[in-house]
């Protein structure tokens, strides 16, 4: 029994020597080595190996902590918990807790190359509320906005170009102002509201020309082309407007002209052009070429009452009555 006493002795306090240098599997050893001699029915031995091997669970979850084996860490605390020494819930939590946020670290990155920014800002906004600290929680809330206004831009880049693609101008502007919003300054954004702005020039010099303002279709085809000078077909129709204005001027003038000579069937030949091809004054060249024709008319009449031939006169006479517009009816 002294024998054993002293053995047991031994074991234990070279159990506790290398327990307190945090040789945790020395010290069970020594402990399960000394629980050979203890006395009947003694458990202090027994239950110091446990307390061993479960500070050695720890110490080593601890060190794979450290060294950012997260997951085989949370193994040694699952184990070091199955012994019920201590209670290790805090350490067991914080360990699923950084395993699941690294989780989603991952799958955020993922997404974010895949190019889903939305899911992508989503983990990340997940994973903040699982980091450890504060100021790793507040970067990851910042790049989750970071990533969302990244999606908002491409998502307002790509609702401009099918804007643009349908020739839906101010919805086109609208959503390239929205990715302007987004990224002050963009090329790709200024480029298509410089688009989208063009198309509604184009359009409105469209319906200046079909309302005969060929000076107004000119000068909007003209800042249109400014504007997108890759489209050849804004400057193509900015020349076609100022001819046709140049050649509208130049038939008016020469109407004009024939009237103050009173060639009146000249005059009459210009204005029925004009009403032809310049719709936005269709009545004034109409009623200015009916007065012409109304003035040949009755020149000639007067022309040929004066030579004696009245019955030749009034035939000429009735001709002008259809564009007679005098009180009375001359």
């Amino acid at each position: 029994k002294a024998e054993d006493l002293r053995d047991f002795t031994a074991n234990m306090q070279a159990g506790a020597e290398a327990e307190k240098d945090g040789r945790f599997g020395e010290a069970q050893a020594a402990y399960e080595k000394a629980g050979a001699y203890e006395a009947k029915p003694g458990r202090e031995a027994e239950s110091a190996a446990t307390r061993a091997r479960f500070k050695g669970f720890l110490s080593e979850a601890k060190q794979l902590e450290t060294n950012g084996k997260f997951a085989e860490a949370l193994e040694q605390v699952k184990a070091a918990a199955a012994l019920k020494v201590e209670e290790v819930a805090e350490h067991r939590v914080r360990l699923e807790r950084r395993i699941e946020h690294d989780k989603l670290l991952a799958e955020a990155a993922v997404e974010e190359h895949s190019g889903q920014l939305r899911a992508a800002a989503a983990k990340l906004e997940q994973a903040a509320k699982l980091a450890s600290a504060e100021s790793a929680g507040a970067e990851h809330l910042a790049y989750a906005k970071e990533l969302v206004t990244k999606a908002e831009y491409g998502e307002a880049l790509t609702a401009a170009n099918a804007a643009l693609a349908q020739g839906q101008w101010d919805g086109a502007l609208q959503a390239a102002e929205s990715a302007l919003k987004k990224k002050a300054g963009d090329a790709a954004a200024l480029k298509l509201r410089d688009r989208a702005q063009a198309g509604k020039l184009a359009q409105a010099a469209l319906a200046a020309e079909q309302s005969g303002d060929w000076a107004g279709a000119q000068e909007k085809y003209n800042q249109a082309a400014a504007l997108h000078p890759e489209k050849a077909e804004y400057a193509a129709k900015a020349g076609e407007a100022k001819q046709k204005q140049e050649t509208l001027s130049a038939l008016l003038k020469e109407a004009q002209a024939a009237e103050a000579a009173m060639q009146w069937e000249t005059a009459a030949q210009k204005y029925d052009l004009l009403a032809a091809v310049d719709p936005s004054k269709k009545t004034v060249h109409e009623q200015r070429a009916s007065n012409a024709k109304f003035e040949q008319h009755m020149a000639r009449a007067k022309e040929l009452a004066g030579a004696g031939k009245l019955a030749e006169a009034v035939a000429e006479a009735r001709k002008a009555a259809p564009f007679d517009s005098t009180p009375g009816g001359e």
